[in-house]
């Protein structure tokens, strides 16, 4: 527990510079594109900071102690899908790109599917026997996750007439390969947690996945949590 404190502070640390830059970068960004009269762009950039603050208020939503380990990767997976997908455009600028980032989002979800695993978990302890059914968990709600997003876009090509699929130039062959290159980073990730209930190796994202999981669930966390006639007699 003293190593993931450790290891914590250090990625608080980073958070505590990242998101000022994140947001000066954003706000300068956004003047450019009022400069340009491009008022799509400059919406997108003058929202970006609302990321910033989204892991925040989902953790306390459901009363959770907040992992910077976590933000971080939050934070990194918005700067990539859509700071330089969306607002620089890489989407239609760059070759696959679009491919690229709907891989990362299935290793996302699938990260963010096993905090779900424990936090719905009657005991919330990490079992080694849980490594079939976590997976399993996991894996499963990323597609659902992949399933659905295509659907959003099926839906607003009925509602606003364009085509976010490229149904017109691909028929359904860009629809399912988005599914498969989000399975295909699942599975990257599904890789790691075979390893992290087997051999107990953490990788950078399993590293947060741990943090997260000690500073909610582990024994320390739930010390805290009991009261203080109780915490003084353990």
């Amino acid at each position: 527990m003293e190593q993931i404190l450790r290891r914590e502070a250090v990625f608080q640390k980073i958070n505590r510079v990242f998101m000022p830059v994140f947001t000066l970068i954003h706000i300068i960004w956004g003047f450019y594109f009022v400069w340009l009269g491009q008022p799509y762009y400059y919406i997108l950039c003058f929202c970006a900071p609302l990321f910033l603050a989204l892991p925040y208020g989902l953790f306390r939503l459901v009363h959770l102690r907040i992992s910077h380990q976590v933000n971080l990767v939050i934070y990194l997976f918005v700067v990539l899908a859509y700071s330089i997908g969306l607002i620089a455009k890489a989407y239609s600028l760059v070759p696959y790109y679009d491919k690229v980032a709907h891989c990362l989002s299935g290793t996302f979800c699938t990260l963010l599917a096993l905090l779900l695993f424990y936090l719905i978990k009657p005991n919330q302890r990490i079992e080694r026997q849980d490594c079939t059914m976590a997976t399993v968990f996991s894996l499963s709600v990323s597609i659902a996750v992949a399933g659905i997003w295509e659907m959003c876009e099926y839906a607003i090509s009925l509602l606003f007439g364009n085509d976010p699929q490229n149904v017109l130039t691909t028929g359904v062959g860009d629809t399912m390969q988005d599914m498969l290159v989000c399975t295909l980073g699942s599975l990257f990730l599904v890789i790691s947690i075979l390893f992290y209930y087997c051999k107990g190796k953490t990788s950078f994202l399993m590293g947060a996945f741990e943090a997260f999981y000690q500073l909610n669930f582990g024994k320390d966390a739930k010390r805290e949590h009991q009261p203080a006639e109780k915490r003084n007699k353990v």
